[in-house]
């Protein structure tokens, strides 16, 4: 038996957020969809940067090799940011007071 694959960070992000947020079945459903576009996007970013990124992984020089790999980073970090503001956006006002009052006790 092989075990299933890594669960993919983003997913990981929305289900913490659908529990944590106590999203309504519909809401939940919406963000599921949202995760798996922008998955699909960022997927094709990283099909196309492929072979740029595999040339930054050989770079001797640390720093230019870390800033080659932020430069690359970039549209997906971008992408993971609409995430977060899609899934923000599916919040009820009451489900937002709510994470408000969470996050203060933390």
């Amino acid at each position: 038996m092989t075990p299933s694959p890594p669960q993919h960070p983003w997913d990981i992000y929305t289900e913490g957020f659908i529990r944590t947020r106590r999203l309504t079945k519909d809401q939940a459903a919406s963000a599921l969809a949202i995760v798996q576009q922008l998955k699909v996007r960022a997927a094709a970013i990283e099909r196309a940067q492929a072979e740029a990124r595999a040339e930054a992984e050989r770079m001797l020089d640390a720093a230019a090799k870390s800033k080659k790999l932020a430069e690359l980073d970039a549209p997906i970090n971008e992408l993971f940011k609409e995430l977060q503001t899609r899934l923000d956006a599916l919040l009820t006002a009451e489900q937002r007071q709510a994470a408000g009052a969470s996050a203060g006790k933390a």
